[in-house]
């Protein structure tokens, strides 16, 4: 799972709990989320059931360390994904 959170310093150890798993279905409701993983260049084939994810970080002191509401991709792989 990739998650992008500019309140942490890069190469930082990251745990993400997840609290809601997104369906394929809602990604398309949605539109907003789908448009973004299409332009980072994810093809419509790998946005599946499970493909997004809404967590919270926990990271390396400092502000990053209190929940943080997040979402995060998580990749297709071995025709599974998270959920």
């Amino acid at each position: 799972m990739k998650s992008y959170s500019s309140d942490t310093p890069p190469g930082s150890l990251k745990f993400i709990q997840v609290m809601d798993i997104a369906s394929r279905e809602d990604l398309l409701q949605g539109k907003i989320f789908y448009e973004e993983l299409i332009n980072t260049g994810i093809p419509d084939s790998n946005i599946r059931d499970g493909s997004m994810v809404v967590g919270r970080i926990y990271c390396c002191g400092g502000t990053a360390e209190l929940p943080n509401r997040q979402y995060a991709y998580v990749p297709f792989s071995n025709g599974h994904t998270a959920a």
